[in-house]
């Protein structure tokens, strides 16, 4: 390269998952051209690469108490399939006997983690019940697939038929 002249450089790089993101770009690195200007070297940008996340919830298990023949602890889980991290989300859930609970989760969700929940609920009556978990119920968070915010799963509490642990959600019995 002769003095006076330039040379221009087209890089290309994928990023996967959104963020705030800094390139850098060096020119002889080592020092080992002899500059009249050594300073002028580095070229530095700040990137902001938008990215979508996407909040899924799922049943793990329920179980019953020991002391407690209608007290059930449902374990779920929220996964961010997205490529971006999410927080300050809310979930809300409907354990199918008029009653239902609504949360608001401040950490932050980091994309394809999971965020666990455990939750109580005593049921009044043995009977079959539906619970429904619902993420970002009222839609606040554009997410990559909006369809996906819905987990459901049937239960059956009977006296006559004790199960203490369940998780496929095909209709388990529980006393």
């Amino acid at each position: 390269l002769e003095p006076g002249e330039s040379i221009d450089l087209q890089l290309t790089h994928t990023y996967y998952l959104g963020g705030a993101y800094e390139f850098s770009f060096y020119l002889d690195p080592n020092n080992e051209i002899e500059e009249s200007n050594e300073t002028n070297n580095i070229f530095l940008l700040d990137i902001d690469v938008n990215g979508t996340p996407d909040l899924k919830p799922e049943f793990l298990s329920y179980k019953k108490d020991p002391n407690k023949n209608k007290l059930i602890t449902f374990n779920f889980t929220i996964e961010n399939l997205g490529n971006i991290f999410v927080n300050n989300y809310i979930y809300n859930v409907d354990f199918g006997d008029g009653e239902g609970i609504g949360g608001f989760i401040f950490d932050q969700l980091n994309p394809f983690s999971i965020y666990p929940i455990a939750l109580q609920h005593e049921y009044d009556a043995p009977g079959q019940y539906i619970i429904v978990l619902e993420t970002d119920p009222n839609n606040d968070i554009f997410e990559l697939n909006e369809s996906n915010n819905f987990a459901a799963t049937r239960i059956h509490i009977r006296e006559e038929f004790p199960v203490d642990f369940c998780t496929d959600g095909s209709g388990c019995y529980i006393n």
